[in-house]
C-alpha cells in the first residue's frame, strides 16, 4: 500500500565517500574513487633546492597528519500556506490542532556541521607527496533543523518533519577506517555514498542547483576497490556489505508509531559494481540485494540494477558538451505494505533522469528530464512507485515542499490511532521527503558566473504524474481514489514552477569563508492539485535568505 520506493532509497553503490555525484551542481566533476598509488605516481611541484630542503626536513618514517573542516549554515524562510488534509476530530488536543494547511510560514533553519581526518603516511625521506595509507575520517551533525520561527504540524513521518526545533544531540555521519594498500582501497566504518547522478544513492554532500542537501545515505559498510588492469587503468571494480544505518527507507532508530520508544528496521545489502573513467568521462553499473526487516518483521527482498553514463565533448571555443544519464530496475517482494487481501506485494519500479547541455567557465546551460514510475492503485499487490532520492534535488517548491508535505500528512494521518485505531502498515514509507515520485519532469536550468566569487542561478520545472494522484491514506480510509485534496485523481498536470538565486563567496582568509544568497521560486500549481469540488490550488511560493560560514 504505502511503499515510498523500494528502489530510490536502497542505499546501493559502491561509490567511496567522500565521493559525490557532482551532476548537478558541477556536471563535470569527478568520483573520487582512487586506489593506491606508489610515490613515483604523484608529481612533486617543488624545485630541486626545495627537494633538498624537504629532504632534510623531512626524513625517512611514519608521519600523522590531521585535517579539519566544517560549516555552519543558517536559511531565513517565507513560505506561502501549503493546503493539506486537516486532521480528524480527536481527543488529543495537539492532534485535533493540526489544521488544513502546513501551519508553517516563516521559520528559519540552521546546521552546523565538524569533518576530520588524520592520516598515517609512510614517509620514504626527501620531497615525494606520499597520499596517508592509513587514515581516520569523521563527520558530525551538531545543530540540524528549526533554529526559530513557525513549526509544522501534522508531519512527523517525514524524515526531517520541521516539527520542532533544533537537533536532539549529535547526529554522527561518518566514521570510517581507510586503507590504501597496494592491491586497492579498504573501508570499514560508517560511511555516506553517492552514485551516477545520484538518483538512488547519494550522500547528501554536496549542494544542488537550487536549496540545500537534507538527508545523505547512511551504512556501516566493509568496502573494497581495485584496479585489476593495473593502478593507471581506467577501470575500478568495487564489492561492498553493508548494514544499512540511515536512508530514507530503512532506520535503525526509527521512532514508533506511538511516539514512544524506537520500532527500527534492520536492513543489509550487498553490491558489485564496476566503473570506467577517463577524466570526467564515466561509465559505471552495479548489481545489488538487499534485505531488510522491520519491528513488526514484515520484510522487503528486492534486486536493483543501476547503470549510467556521462560524457563531455569539447569545443572550439572553449566550453563542453555534457551528455549524461542513469537508468535504475527494481525486482523483488516486500510484505511491509501488507494488506488483508495481500499479505506480501511485488515490487516493480523503474528510475531515469537524463541531462544535456553546455558547460563552460562563466555559464552552465542544463537541460534535465527524468522519469519516477507511480502507482495509482496502492491495494493491488504491486509496488510500482518510484522516488528518485530527494538530495538530487528538483527545483524550491513543487517537489521539496508542496507533494513532500501532502504525502508526510498523509502518511500523519494514516499512522493516526483516531483514523484506524492503530497504525496501518507501510504508513512510515508514503513521504516522499521532497524526491520526484511518480512524475514526468523536465528542468531546464542555468549558472551565470560573472566573476568567480558570484553565480546567478534562473531554472523552471514542468511536471505531470506518471499515473493517476492518488493519495493512499484517503484511498484505504474511505475506499475511493483522490488526490491529496479530494479532487480528481486522473488530472495528472503538476503545474509549473519558476526558480532564481544569487549567491556570493567572500573569503576572510585563507581557511575561512562567508557565503550570502537569496533564492526563490513560485509554484503555478496544475489540475493535479484541484480539490473535491474542482477549485484550483493558489500559487505557491517560498523565498530564502542564505548565510554560511565555511571553514
Amino acid at each position: 500500500m504505502f511503499s515510498r520506493t523500494c528502489a530510490t532509497y536502497l542505499v546501493i553503490a559502491a561509490c567511496l565517500w567522500p565521493a559525490a555525484s557532482r551532476a548537478q551542481s558541477d556536471p563535470t566533476a569527478s568520483i573520487d574513487v582512487e586506489p593506491a598509488e606508489p610515490p613515483a605516481a604523484t608529481a612533486s611541484t617543488t624545485t630541486a633546492s626545495d627537494d633538498e630542503a624537504r629532504a632534510v626536513e623531512e626524513p625517512a618514517g611514519l608521519r600523522v597528519g590531521f585535517d579539519a573542516g566544517g560549516e555552519y549554515q543558517l536559511r531565513g524562510n517565507a513560505l506561502s500556506d501549503i493546503p493539506l488534509a486537516p486532521a480528524p476530530p480527536s481527543g488529543d488536543r495537539d492532534r485535533a490542532a493540526v489544521g488544513p494547511s502546513l501551519g508553517q510560514n516563516y521559520f528559519a533553519e540552521q546546521w552546523l556541521r565538524l569533518r576530520g581526518r588524520a592520516g598515517l603516511v609512510d614517509h620514504p625521506g626527501g620531497a615525494e607527496r606520499v597520499p596517508a595509507f592509513l587514515s581516520l575520517v569523521g563527520e558530525l551533525d551538531l545543530l540540524y533543523g528549526v533554529a526559530f520561527g513557525d513549526l509544522a504540524r501534522g508531519t512527523r513521518p517525514a524524515a526531517i518533519p520541521r516539527d520542532q526545533p533544533g537537533y536532539p544531540g549529535i547526529r554522527l555521519r561518518h566514521l570510517y577506517l581507510e586503507w590504501r594498500s597496494p592491491i586497492g582501497v579498504f573501508r570499514l566504518g560508517q560511511m555516506g555514498f553517492s552514485w551516477g547522478l545520484g538518483l538512488v544513492a547519494n550522500d547528501g554532500e554536496t549542494r544542488p542547483v537550487f536549496g540545500d542537501y537534507r538527508y545523505g545515505d547512511l551504512v556501516r559498510r566493509l568496502f573494497f576497490a581495485t584496479r585489476p588492469l593495473g593502478e593507471n587503468s581506467p577501470l575500478t571494480i568495487a564489492a561492498a556489505f553493508d548494514w544499512v544505518a540511515w536512508d530514507l527507507l530503512a532506520d535503525f532508530e526509527r521512532p514508533c508509531p506511538s511516539g514512544q520508544g524506537q520500532c527500527g528496521d534492520l536492513a543489509f545489502q550487498g553490491v558489485l559494481a564496476g566503473l570506467y573513467e577517463e577524466g570526467d568521462d564515466r561509465f559505471g553499473a552495479y548489481v545489488a540485494y538487499r534485505t531488510q526487516k522491520n519491528w513488526l518483521n514484515d520484510t522487503l527482498d528486492v534486486f536493483v540494477a543501476d547503470a549510467f553514463a556521462q560524457v563531455h565533448v569539447e569545443e572550439p571555443t572553449g566550453g563542453r558538451i555534457l551528455l549524461a544519464g542513469e537508468l535504475m530496475l527494481a525486482q523483488g517482494r516486500t510484505s511491509i505494505t501488507r494488506t488483508i487481501t495481500h499479505p506480501d506485494a511485488e515490487v516493480q519500479q523503474l528510475l531515469f533522469a537524463a541531462q544535456v547541455g553546455r558547460v563552460a567557465t562563466d555559464l552552465d546551460v542544463i537541460l534535465e528530464g527524468g522519469y519516477a514510475s507511480g502507482d495509482s492503485n496502492t491495494e493491488d499487490g504491486v509496488e510500482r512507485r518510484a522516488t528518485i532520492d530527494p538530495d538530487h534535488r528538483i527545483g524550491l517548491v513543487l517537489f521539496p515542499e508542496v507533494i513532500a508535505w501532502q504525502t508526510a500528512r498523509a502518511a500523519w494521518l494514516a499512522q493516526s490511532p483516531d483514523t484506524f485505531g492503530r497504525a496501518s502498515r507501510g504508513a512510515e514509507l508514503i513521504p516522499t521527503n521532497g524526491g520526484v515520485s511518480g512524475s514526468f519532469y523536465f528542468f531546464p536550468h542555468a549558472t551565470f558566473r560573472p566573476i568567480p566569487e558570484l553565480d546567478v542561478r534562473l531554472g523552471g520545472v514542468l511536471a505531470w504524474s506518471s499515473t493517476d494522484v492518488v493519495d493512499p491514506y484517503r484511498q484505504r480510509a474511505f475506499g475511493r481514489a483522490t488526490n491529496y485534496r479530494g479532487g480528481d485523481p486522473t488530472r495528472r498536470d503538476l503545474g509549473v514552477e519558476i526558480d532564481a538565486s544569487v549567491n556570493g563567496r567572500i573569503p576572510l582568509s585563507d581557511l575561512v569563508r562567508l557565503e550570502l544568497g537569496l533564492e526563490g521560486g513560485i509554484l503555478f500549481p496544475g489540475g493535479a492539485f484541484d480539490d473535491e469540488n474542482g477549485v484550483r490550488m493558489g500559487e505557491v511560493g517560498l523565498a530564502r535568505a542564505r548565510l554560511g560560514l565555511v571553514f
